[in-house]
Order: C-alpha cells, then structure tokens, then sequence
C-alpha cells in the first residue's frame, strides 16, 4: 500500500475511533457549510507594541485587523480571532498558538511563510524525507505536518495541516487558508491534575497523548494543550515556559461547559 493511501486509511480509521468514543467536538459545533471550530477567540498578553504585531501579523501575514487601539489589537483567524492587550509585566508574556491550514497545502505554506520569517527548525527525527525540508514536522502520531515560527512577541506560532480532517484545498495557499485557531497552550505546575479538572469539570475529552510533561485535549477542531512549567519550548531550544493570563472563547455551540481556574489565572467561557 502507498504511503498517502496509508495514511488516509488510518485518518478514516482514527476518526471512526474518535466520534464512537466521544472524543470527537465535531457533532457538537455549529458547521451550518463552514469549518467546525473550538475556539472563537484566544486573548493574550503581550510586551510587544501593538504596531509591531499590525506589522507582522496584518501587513506580512495579511491578517484582518478587527479592531485596534493604543493598547489592544485583535485579529481575524479565519473563524477564530486573536486578541494581543499590552502588559507592563515585567517578563515578557509568550504562547504558544496554532492555526489549522488545509490538510495538502503544508509544502505551500511553507514557500509563502518563508520571506516573513524564519522557521524553527525540528530535530531531525521528526522531519518527513518525504516533503525533502528540514522546516516541516511530522507528527506521526497526530497524522499531521506543521510549521513553528516566532512571532515579534517571542510567541511560538504554528501552521498544522491536520491530515484526519477532509479539508484540501485546490487553490493557491494564502491568508484564506487560515481555518482557525486550533490549539492554545496553557502553562501549568501539573500537567494530569490540571488536565483530569478540565475533562470532569469542564466536560472535554483527552486527545491522542498524555503525560506529566504535556496534554491535549478536544480534537483536530480545537485543542487545549498542557505544557508542564518551566519545559523548553521550540522543540527545547526556546525559553522555559511559564504562565500567563490566558482568555478562550469557545464556540457557543458545543456543549462543553465554561471553565475558571482557581490555581492560574486562566479563564475559559463562551
């Protein structure tokens, strides 16, 4: 059996696991003819001047510029929005955050990302000799390809081409592609404990992978993800990672409850 055909007949045969183990978030979003999603919005902190994320984010990557203020400036992903609040915090605030692509369009993403930014580049163990670059990820696991970069904020941004969802497209990629903010990170002192209060307290379910360093949670539409504090970032070449103030409007759809932790100042609502 060829490789592609492998993998799309593993793909088929995750997501029969998935939606008849309830893992799956995709029943309970509103589709209505578009892309199911998780996350409406994500808000963060930041350091960094407002006008330096326009720059990156508005004019080199396109995005929409929902609105922005001398302080604040939010973005439209695709059917997500990404919110930036300046802090004066003393340590820098920084994430993690990815935006699903379309399932075939990582070798394009690529090329168009390429003169914006540099890419961070994996350990060779999860390069893919198939897509010949030493910038693409290959998570084996997730049937998935990504692309890491930094953003002006020093935030770990990520393309991921999730091969478990039926989305390829035939245009040439560009902003459009943005589907979602589909993971945001969520820096925690215990990983199982914060993850164990989320399944019974806010009613998602454990993704592929779990440990006392790392867990995901939701699915390919949208993920929590648990780092453990103080692990390294950027495949360990990044900074420790720490907490920050974190705000995550779910789509009202699901029926997945708000959720506020009394340990961490997160915050997840609709």
């Amino acid at each position: 059996m060829k490789r592609r055909k492998f993998m799309k007949s593993t793909a088929l045969a995750s997501s029969f696991f998935l939606s008849h183990h309830g893992l799956t978030l995709a029943n309970d979003l509103l589709n209505n003819g578009e892309t199911p999603h998780l996350i409406d919005l994500v808000e963060l902190d930041t350091n960094a001047d407002v006008e330096t994320l326009i720059e990156f984010y508005g004019r080199k990557m396109k995005l929409k510029v929902v609105e922005s203020g001398r302080n604040t400036v939010k973005f439209k992903v695709g059917h997500s929005q990404l919110v930036f609040n300046k802090t004066s915090e003393e340590i820098a605030p920084f994430y993690h955050f990815a935006f699903n692509i379309p399932e075939n369009k990582i070798k394009e993403a690529e090329s168009w990302h390429s003169s914006i930014s540099e890419f961070i580049e994996p350990p060779n163990h999860l390069n893919d000799p198939e897509y010949k670059s030493s910038n693409i990820v290959h998570f084996r696991h997730w049937d998935a390809h990504s692309l890491f970069f930094f953003d002006p904020a020093g935030n770990v941004v990520e393309y991921i081409a999730r091969h478990t969802l039926n989305n390829p497209s035939k245009k040439n990629f560009s902003p459009n592609d943005f589907q979602c903010i589909s993971e945001i990170g969520l820096v925690v002192n215990d990983v199982l404990n914060t993850s164990e209060n989320l399944v019974e307290n806010m009613g998602i379910e454990q993704y592929y992978g779990s440990s006392k360093n790392f867990s995901a949670l939701g699915d390919e539409n949208g993920l929590i993800i648990l780092f453990k504090e103080s692990s390294l970032g950027a495949f360990g070449m990044g900074q420790p990672r720490k907490t920050f103030k974190t705000s995550i409007k779910i789509n009202s759809q699901t029926q997945l409850r708000a959720w506020e932790s009394n340990s961490y100042p997160f915050k997840i609502h609709k």
